[in-house]
């Protein structure tokens, strides 16, 4: 293998450029020349920016619809996990407290909108308990109460209920009557 016609060792490294020659394969997802540090760790070969980019984009719009956030990328083509390619996290983790009256509204609307909250449904009360929060993450925790309190179908309305997300995305819920 060559690199414009100059000589490169057996790892492909053109010692005139510093840079590793190309492969004369290319990126499946931006078509342009690979080289042999962009093999996964499933041997398919993408340019590991590539599959960073379509993460964090598909991350948003995961938690966009409701999903929990996941934690690592994944091969474009065979869906391998890639413990190597973090994949980005919601800025809010915390604990927010939800009232009665939050909860009736929370509900209310599931029912109404076919089991989606949208930003313009969200209560006052959450709202306020995730000042920094951008809207995907405070959609999320909504539907997420919603969900919850949709699935468990209490006969009587819960006083108060808190919902946690931790670091790596989990939720974890209590119910006070």
């Amino acid at each position: 293998m060559s690199c414009h016609n100059h000589t490169t060792n057996a790892n492909h490294y053109c010692h005139l450029h510093q840079e590793q020659a190309p492969t004369g394969e290319n990126c499946p997802i931006c078509t342009e020349l690979l080289t042999n540090q962009d093999a996964l760790s499933c041997t398919h070969k993408v340019h590991k920016s590539c599959v960073q980019k379509t993460v964090d984009f598909m991350q948003d719009d995961l938690v966009k619809k409701g999903y929990p956030p996941q934690k690592y990328g994944k091969c474009p083509l065979c869906r391998a996990v890639q413990k190597d390619i973090l994949a980005k996290q919601p800025s809010w983790y915390g604990t927010i407290t939800i009232h009665t009256e939050s909860i009736r509204s929370l509900l209310d609307t599931t029912q109404d909108y076919g089991g989606w909250i949208s930003k313009e449904h969200i209560p006052e009360e959450l709202l306020q308990q995730m000042p920094n929060a951008v809207e995907e993450e405070q959609l999320l925790f909504a539907n997420t109460a919603a969900s919850v309190l949709w699935l468990a179908n209490y006969k009587e309305l819960p006083q108060q209920m808190r919902l946690t997300q931790r670091q790596g995305g989990s939720f974890r819920h209590r119910v006070f009557f």
